[in-house]
């Protein structure tokens, strides 16, 4: 093999690998349908006000640690009001974090690792 053909192997082989490292950043995937229920029983039980309508979509279960996402919905007089909800699996349970829902850095303060935060497709917090 010529040197040029090398390093254009090389090269290759390098691109290959950084794509690889992104795509790993965000590899959150789907609940099991198991999950998907717990997850979904914990997050309509998230505060708000009245008898109104809870809907949970877009489950979202980390691949690095104990972390999932949700979209909590509520309907106002038939409007729709959506928040970001972030649970914690403890001891086998998964639980509410404490600004959960939220709409904006529900994720920060938390004590969830930046790998999770990444992994989930959350910013960085203010000020990290």
């Amino acid at each position: 093999m010529r040197r040029g053909q090398r390093f254009a192997l090389i090269g290759l082989a390098l691109a290959a690998l950084a794509m690889l490292a992104a795509a790993s950043a965000s590899a959150w995937r789907h609940p099991t349908p198991a999950q998907r229920r717990a997850i979904a029983r914990v997050a309509k039980r998230s505060p708000h006000a009245g008898p109104e309508k809870v809907h949970v979509s877009h489950i979202r279960v980390s691949t690095v640690g104990p972390w999932a996402s949700a979209t909590v919905t509520i309907f106002f007089s038939h409007q729709p009001d959506s928040a970001t909800a972030v649970l914690h699996r403890v001891r086998g349970s998964w639980r509410l974090t404490k600004h959960s829902p939220g709409t904006a850095f529900e994720w920060c303060g938390i004590g969830m690792p930046r790998a999770d935060q990444r992994n989930l497709g959350f910013g960085r917090c203010p000020g990290a």
